[in-house]
């Protein structure tokens, strides 16, 4: 009867773990990939939050505007300038708008709005954090024209509670969307694009994200969103990189 002698030293060399090397190559390739992988989910997040801002500022022109015309109302969107009270520390910038309607027909000389005859339609929309409408005028005329700016400050809720305090007051400026199709953007100005029937006044809102706004202010950011507003058919037109 023959009898087969068993190397145990080499079959534990063929049953044994990764070595001390191995693993440490594997757990270095891992971090490698995750290092590459982690900025680009952070950018495709930050794109995913511009793109739903932009479209819920884009529903809600357009919702004011379809109000306005069918129902012959007077309806405003307000943009709010704003620090966002969930985030201690941040800059005042426009982070929220709303939709309000005038109670009284009688239009005023001026193009501001009587903030004490309007009624809110709508809550106050709050963009994702990070988010803004750019304020330089380079990028959104819309709240850079004292033209539109609110005659006073208005009060709006705090985003998170407060206690004891439910409003703040803060800065705005706001469209009208006005029956017939109209606003209260003025279509000519001398310092405008030629278009080839005169000089025309481009009225746009552009959204942003704040880490690079402040870096912007030579040329626009790699990711953005640009609403226009054609003063004379309340149309809201988008455009994007």
């Amino acid at each position: 009867m023959m009898h087969t002698k068993i190397d145990m030293k080499d079959q534990s060399r063929k049953t044994g773990g990764f070595s001390m090397m191995e693993l440490l190559i594997v757990i270095g390739i891992i971090g490698m990939v995750a290092g590459l992988a982690v900025p680009a989910m952070s950018d495709a997040m930050k794109g995913t939050a511009l793109s739903s801002a932009a479209d819920e500022l884009q529903g809600q022109l357009a919702y004011a505007a379809q109000l306005a015309s069918v129902e012959r109302r007077d309806v405003l969107v307000r943009f709010y300038k704003v620090e966002d009270d969930s985030l201690p520390g941040n800059e005042e910038e426009f982070r929220a708008f709303q939709v309000v309607e005038r109670k009284s027909s009688i239009e005023s000389s001026s193009s501001r709005e009587n903030q004490e005859d309007v009624t809110p339609l709508t809550k106050v929309f709050w963009f994702r954090e990070g988010i803004i409408i750019s304020g330089n005028p380079k990028y959104s005329t819309i709240v850079t024209d004292a033209r539109l700016e609110c005659n006073r400050k208005v009060q709006i809720p705090y985003r998170t509670q407060r206690l004891g305090r439910k409003t703040r007051a803060v800065d705005c400026f706001s469209i009208e969307f006005r029956a017939g199709n109209s606003t209260n953007l003025d279509s000519q100005e001398a310092g405008g694009q030629d278009t080839g029937f005169g000089k025309r006044q481009l009225w746009f809102l552009t959204v942003m994200d704040e880490a690079v706004a402040a870096a912007s202010e030579s040329g626009l950011p790699p990711n953005f969103i640009t609403l226009q507003v054609d003063p004379f058919n309340a149309n809201v037109r988008r455009f994007q990189p």
